[in-house]
């Protein structure tokens, strides 16, 4: 009854469509769930499936399921469809929303047929004959246009029979699965999964399926020892391999002995997947991707951004194939395989016993590997309990017999990290046996915790403890270094800590390596070992010290001129050297490269002084440039920094009248010549004044009294070219007055030629208001003149009513009155003769808080005795003064 059921929807299904090729949009779900209303043209998949290889296309078809539910499909699927093409083509996804399952509940296995829940490229999957090329079909699970959500499940079904869920066999070209979760529940010990594609060929001819891709799928396979995440095989013995195979971005589990098992292969793309295993078999060799059998042609698989983590297997019998190994390289010449931007570490293992082997990437033929940049750590695993024979490494360039053999291929193995936690067990970091092939390796970092049984490498049937002793042994590894790193965690080999800007894990450029296992760009320069791209230290400068403004001598030496202090953010930087160039800020004539010379110290007590055992290095200009190479590179580390003072030499034949400043440039600059970047921030680092030859002032200080400020200038050497110094004083910091002057106050004026220096002071009493006062300090040569420096006082409120001696006093024909309020107040000021008559009113009015000073005319006055009076606010005072004739 059930068959003429089945017979009778197949001919309803024909006699609705009449074999009419098929194009646009078809529904798949129960009557009255067509989007829009009405009923879905089909039930199920199998029968949207044979009404497509029964009518064949002429257009693109795309069929939605409808429903957010478990479609039961009792029946296995196939599809052989004429007329597809790269415009005909047919896509399969849940309708906008829908979020539903494939459930897949036949057991039925076909020994001579072709096993599968969902298969592509036959009309008839119980004979391996009847074979369609249907191309350009896409399985796509997720509910939306471009979308990457997962809303479609595909389930096998439970069974111990060999049966995968979705197969494509023989020659189908550009099949997409994507976005989809496929679950192979076999129970079987032969090899099935959740995708397997099939290279066919019956004896005389090919039929191979090229360019598909297999993308975002969440890939289970753990019901059986057979259950591999993805199967590509063959079918007899094809003479060419499969080509244009892309497998990214899925999550795939496997119980199987592999998790992407690529046989008969020609090339491929396999990137960004996440790959562990759960391995119940008592002894077999598990690999994460397998590359095996191939063809003579030449073809590159491309192995990058994948993470390999939970790798358990059991094997706790005794045999040639236990073990795992996370990625597996068994292609001979002229295949290439570059494997780079892998985390693999989560080896676990029970109580396994010998000739296991546990390798992170394994080379065994005559292909070429190029292992570049990968994170391989060994973590501490269950001891076995019978280690015999077995090998445990992160990289191996051995054949696979046992013992192994030397493969005649070529690796090439540069930028890994490859770290060993395993403590009892022995591991090596590279395991490299006999001399055969070519082998190359260099700038990786290979650690292993202190322990007995670990080592760098295995080299030639030798064990090489230190990374010294591999060096010494191998002649390989010149430039790597064995030094511990810090990860996330456990499972996440992202850097961490200080290890994110280690300068010791920098590697070295590699072409076509531009980005990281995220996709962070690498640098150009400095890339970083391992999977995951660190961060270079950030070297910084910042003046400390600028002696411009100031003036020295012919014939001086030593002379501190700019200090500057480097830093980094973090790790260490080796700095080797500056580029000084000389230069002028104002006018005047820059002093000629013959004239100066220029030195580096280590100013390691920041005394901007040039002492004794501090020099690093000097250099003489040429076009006003000079290079200072450091006798012994200085490392900077994170804190203080590393400070640097730059002092010149004077030729005694320089021109006294001539000008200097100092500058580094630019980041370009600083010849940094460890793995760093260098902040632009702060540059140039220059002098803003120049420095002059005739003096030298060592020093500048001030004194504030009430109203009155003292400056004092302290000199170390001067010439005769020096004539003096001029004060300017400004309440604004923007409009300057003279208030002292070389050419009238002695004070001020040079003291002659000495080689000890001399102190001038300047004494303004002329403030007559609180608040900001500049000074600005000008030393005067025969030939030229430069501002040494601004100076800021600050003059207080008053805290009480003074009134001061009148100055001078006696006095003829005038003298000076000064108070102080400490608030605005009315004022008046009045001076009256001895008999208590009031002879002159000098002032009556409002004045504000501060330094007040009255000047009295007393040509009006005869000689004698007087009193002034001060009146503010509630205060009076009277003070005696004296006009004499």
């Amino acid at each position: 009854m059930r068959k003429a059921i089945l017979f009778l929807t197949l001919f309803l299904y024909t006699i609705s469509f009449t074999q009419t090729p098929m194009s646009g949009t078809y529904y798949i779900g129960d009557p009255g769930t067509k989007p829009g209303g009405g009923d879905p043209e089909f039930t199920t998949l199998f029968a949207a499936c044979s009404t497509l290889t029964a009518n064949g296309i002429n257009g693109p078809v795309i069929m939605y399921f409808t429903q957010s539910k478990t479609y039961i499909e009792p029946t296995d699927v196939y599809l052989g469809v004429n007329g597809t093409s790269s415009t005909n083509t047919i896509t399969f996804k849940p309708y906008y929303g829908v979020v539903c399952t494939l459930s897949f509940t036949s057991t039925q296995i076909r020994s001579s047929g072709i096993d599968g829940h969902w298969v592509i490229g036959t009309n008839n999957y119980n004979v391996q004959t009847s074979l369609i090329p249907t191309h350009y079909v896409t399985i796509d699970g997720s509910n939306s246009d471009g979308g990457t959500s997962k809303d479609l499940t595909i389930l096998g079904a439970a069974t111990s029979g060999q049966k995968s869920v979705i197969r494509v066999f023989g020659n189908n070209d550009y099949i997409t699965i994507k976005n989809c979760i496929i679950i192979n529940r076999s129970s079987s010990a032969s090899s099935t999964a959740p995708i397997q594609f099939t290279n066919r060929n019956d004896g005389t001819n090919n039929y191979t399926p090229d360019y598909y891709t297999i993308d975002n799928n969440t890939l289970e396979s753990l019901s059986g020892n057979g259950g591999l995440g993805l199967f590509l095989s063959n079918s007899g013995t094809p003479t060419v391999g499969m080509t244009g195979v892309t497998i990214s971005n899925n999550i795939i589990s496997h119980r199987g002995t592999r998790g992407i098992m690529c046989n008969y292969v020609n090339d491929a793309n396999i990137y960004g997947n996440t790959i562990s295993a759960d391995m119940q078999m008592a002894s077999a060799a598990g690999a994460g991707i397998w590359l095996s059998t191939g063809t003579s042609a030449s073809g590159t698989f491309n192995i990058y951004n994948n993470r390999f983590t939970n790798l358990r297997f059991l094997n706790n019998t005794a045999g040639v194939s236990n073990g795992y190994i996370a990625i597996d390289n068994q292609l001979a010449s002229p295949k290439v395989v570059n494997i780079y931007n892998n985390f693999i570490t989560g080896f676990v293992t029970t109580s396994a016993v010998s000739n296991s082997k546990i390798y992170g990437i394994r080379h065994i033929s005559t292909s070429t590997s190029n292992i570049y940049f990968n994170t391989i750590v060994l973590p501490e695993m269950v001891d076995m309990s019978n280690f015999g024979s077995s090998f445990i490494a992160g990289i191996a360039f051995a054949t696979a017999a046992t013992p192994e053999a030397s493969p005649s291929g070529t690796v090439n193995i540069k930028n890994n990290i490859i770290i060993s936690n395993e403590t009892s067990m022995k591991t090596w970091g590279i395991r490299r046996v006999g001399t055969s092939g070519t082998f190359n390796s260099d700038y990786n970092n290979i650690y292993f915790v202190p322990s007995d049984s670990n080592f760098t490498g295995f080299w030639n049937n030798t064990n090489q403890k230190t990374l010294a002793d591999w060096q010494s042994a191998s002649g390989k590894d010149a430039n790597s270094v064995s030094k511990n790193v810090t990860f996330v965690s456990g499972t996440d080999l992202h850097l961490s800590g200080s290890s994110i800007k280690d300068p010791d894990l920098v590697g070295t450029p590699i072409s076509g390596i531009t980005t990281d296992i995220d996709g962070n760009t690498r640098h150009s320069t400095y890339p970083f070992k391992g999977a995951d791209e660190g961060q270079l230290p950030i070297v910084s400068a910042q003046k400390v010290f600028d002696n411009g403004g100031t003036s020295t001598n012919p014939g001086a030496q030593n002379y501190p001129v700019l200090a500057i202090n480097f830093t980094v953010d973090d790790g260490y930087a080796r700095l080797a050297g500056l580029t000084v160039r000389k230069f002028l800020n104002a006018g005047g004539t820059l002093a000629g490269d013959a004239e100066v010379s220029v030195e580096a110290w280590n100013d390691v007590n920041g005394n901007n002084q040039a002492d004794s055992g501090e020099e690093l290095g000097s250099g003489t200009f040429s076009s006003n440039v000079a290079t200072i190479n450091f006798s012994t590179s200085q490392t900077i580390t994170p804190g203080p920094g590393l400070r640097i003072l730059l002092t010149i030499d004077v030729d005694p034949s320089a021109d006294p009248s001539h000008w200097v400043a100092l500058r580094v440039e630019s980041p370009s600059d600083v010849n940094v010549t460890s793995p760093a970047e260098k902040s632009s921030t702060n540059y140039p680092l220059q002098n803003q004044q120049d420095i002059s030859l005739p003096v030298q002032v060592v020093g500048i200080s001030y004194e504030v009294s009430g109203a009155t400020v003292k400056l004092r200038i302290r000199t170390q050497v001067e010439s005769n070219e020096f004539l003096g110094f001029n004060i300017y004083r400004s309440d604004d910091g923007i409009k300057y007055v003279l208030v002292g002057s070389y050419s009238s106050n002695a004070e001020l004026k040079a003291k002659g030629s000495s080689a000890f220096g001399a102190e001038y002071v300047f004494v303004d009493k002329g403030l007559s208001k609180s608040g900001k006062y500049y000074y600005r300090i000008e030393a005067v040569g025969k030939n030229d003149r430069r501002d040494l420096d601004i100076i800021e006082v600050n003059i207080e409120v008053p805290k009480k009513y003074v009134l001061y001696q009148n100055y001078p006093n006696p006095f003829n024909p005038s003298t000076t009155i000064a108070f102080e309020l400490p608030v605005d107040s009315h004022v008046r000021l009045e001076i009256y003769n001895t008999a208590g008559q009031k002879v002159k009113e000098i002032f009556v009015g409002e004045l504000p808080a501060g330094y007040h000073k009255f000047t009295v005319d007393g040509r009006d006055l005869s000689s004698g005795v007087y009193l002034y009076i001060l009146r503010a606010g509630n205060f009076v005072d009277v003070k005696k003064m004296v006009l004499v004739k």
